[in-house]
């Protein structure tokens, strides 16, 4: 704000109205003889006269900052976030405490239900559907055992009250779902609980009532009533403590051990962080709704799309002739995979690991590459580019022509070596990679496909089948039976042993299955022992875990009743 209006008099000679003057830009000669008859005071104030009036500019004023005001319900939802991190904290690790932290990603996800209920009365069924996705994700923490599975069910449930909030409160726009939309989710999840996390604080302090009563009184009135109640409770303890157990659980509760108070300390810092999150996610969101255009994706969709046509067709053709020239120079190479030949000077391993993992981030990158393409390419209003149309076909079909040929090369090694985790992880990328490059290449000729929507949905079934069933049991089964049926030639017992309570029903099946043979070979007797002892040595293991309610999985506990069984009809 300008402190003095009369210091830019040409900027405020623009804005000032005409000035108050008859005279015309030109004095007439009759005028100009007049003037010069009159005394030179009086020509003076004639010219004083003369000079024009300027209104004074008024100060520019800004409104002031409106302050944000928190119900009732928000500072109890701050308290009960904190409460619901702590316990989260707690639950972790979710591959030690497998139920306890099902249950507590279930907590997380109710109370986002809950506010967002309470603040929009009524949710569509399209996040109703995100709520039981999330809800069926936890199951995958029972069903199986898998250390890397179960890390990234956890990162995407958590993700699923910040999606709600996202959509719930319109933070990626509304209207048709387009590539835009889905960009400005991604940084609305992003953005908001971490610009809103002082909001939690805020919540917890503010004050409520008309007598100017707050939170603190209240927790000041309420330390005051347990501080009252100490004493009382002495004395219950004292007449009461000549019971043995009720003794014995008293110390149990309240024995407290200097070398324990730091995981207590981290749980509470670390829970802390998680209610900040979520509190500011949710209460975040509800305010951004206030501020925020509907239609800000649509307004702001053209203002991402800053690459010049003849900037992207520079970068796209090369990468596309690269291509043509690798397809023509390696075509009878890779088309043996596909009449499951083998190359000549190789073998299964060497011709199958040759240049997968190298497919596998080419076709990565031009997911990517495509993304890009759709999302920062001109093009024009109405319609679509023909152009990028053009580009996007060919980049998919060179994508899956790569993605065929390194899926078929590695049916091949699975057919001859059997399966392992890093195989099915490899396997299942390439597929999703393949649906996502064909759900594109169908929508540039189908204009009523919703891409950016169905491939979300696509991704998280696709995620759901690698999720929720017990892969590494899968994994262990489908070796067995391949080697009982001949189609291996042996069995991984270390690869198996890896997999923990989840190999134990393969391995069982598998001594069971040799045992029963009249003869065995040195081969036969050699894997008899070594699936013995494996299965004694997850025994040891299963005997000396917790087994507390909270370690509860499917896997384990069917491992224990196997292992209990097979130990009595050994006895």
């Amino acid at each position: 704000m300008n402190k003095y209006p009369y210091a830019n008099r040409e900027e405020n000679a623009q804005n000032a109205p005409t000035p108050i003057q008859n005279q015309s830009a030109e004095p007439s000669e009759a005028s100009t003889a007049s003037m010069q008859n009159q005394p030179d005071e009086a020509q003076k104030s004639a010219h004083v006269a003369q000079k024009p009036i300027y209104t004074p500019v008024p100060p520019i004023v800004e409104p002031p900052r409106e302050r944000v005001r928190y119900a009732l319900f928000d500072t109890l939802f701050a308290w009960i976030s904190v409460l619901a991190g702590v316990l989260f904290a707690r639950a972790l690790p979710a591959t030690r405490y497998p139920l306890g932290a099902s249950l507590a990603l279930l907590l997380l996800l109710s109370l986002a239900v809950v506010y967002l209920l309470r603040g929009k009365k009524k949710l569509p069924p399209a996040l109703w559907c995100i709520v039981g996705y999330a809800a069926l994700l936890t199951l995958g923490l029972l069903t199986g055992e898998n250390t890397a599975v179960r890390r990234w069910l956890v990162l995407v449930v958590l993700l699923a009250p910040a999606v709600l909030s996202c959509l719930a409160y319109g933070l990626c726009g509304k209207g048709k779902w387009s590539g835009a939309h889905l960009f400005f989710t991604l940084c609305a999840v992003i953005s908001t609980p971490v610009l809103s996390f002082p909001h939690l604080f805020g919540a917890i302090s503010a004050r409520h009532g008309g007598e100017g009563r707050n939170t603190w009184r209240t927790v000041g009135w309420c330390a005051l009533g347990l501080a009252a109640a100490a004493l009382p409770s002495a004395i219950i303890i004292g007449v009461l403590s000549y019971d043995a157990q009720f003794t014995a659980l008293l110390d149990r509760i309240f024995s407290v051990q200097i070398d324990g108070l730091g995981p207590w300390i981290g749980d509470l810092f670390l829970g802390l962080i998680f209610a900040v999150l979520l509190f500011g996610l949710l209460f975040g969101g509800k305010l951004r709704e206030a501020r925020r255009d509907p239609n800000a994706a649509e307004k702001k969709a053209p203002r991402l799309q800053v690459l010049p046509r003849a900037l992207i067709c520079a970068f796209v053709t090369p990468i596309l002739l690269i291509y043509v020239i690798f397809f023509i120079s390696q075509w009878s190479y890779y088309v043996s995979a596909f009449t499951h030949t083998l190359p000549e000077g190789l073998t299964f391993s060497e011709y199958a690991r040759d240049g997968f993992f190298q497919l596998c981030g080419v076709s990565a990158f031009n997911a990517v590459m495509l993304f890009h393409v759709h999302l920062l390419m001109r093009v024009k209003k109405e319609g679509r580019d023909p152009l990028r149309t053009l580009y996007t076909v060919l980049i998919s079909l060179a994508t899956l022509v790569l993605i065929a040929t390194a899926l078929s090369k590695m049916v091949l090694y699975i057919d001859s070596y059997g399966l392992t985790q890093k195989r099915v992880y490899a396997s299942w990328f390439m597929i999703v990679l393949a649906v996502i490059f064909l759900l594109t290449l169908v929508a540039q000729a189908c204009r009523r496909l919703h891409l950016s929507l169905i491939l979300p949905i696509c991704c998280a079934l696709l995620f759901s089948l690698i999720a929720i069933p017990n892969i590494d049991g899968m994994i262990a089964n489908y070796n067995v039976n391949a080697y009982l049926e001949g189609e291996l030639a042996d069995v991984d017992i270390h690869t198996v042993r890896d997999f923990g309570a989840s190999g134990v029903p393969a391995l069982i099946r598998l001594e069971d299955a040799l045992q029963e043979k009249d003869a065995l070979t040195e081969k036969e007797q050699a894997l008899l022992q070594d699936t013995s002892y494996t299965l004694v040595c997850i025994s040891n293991e299963l005997d000396a875990e917790d087994d507390t309610i909270f370690s509860f999985d499917v896997p384990t506990h069917r491992a224990r009743r196997l292992l209990k069984a097979r130990s009595a009809a050994g006895d």
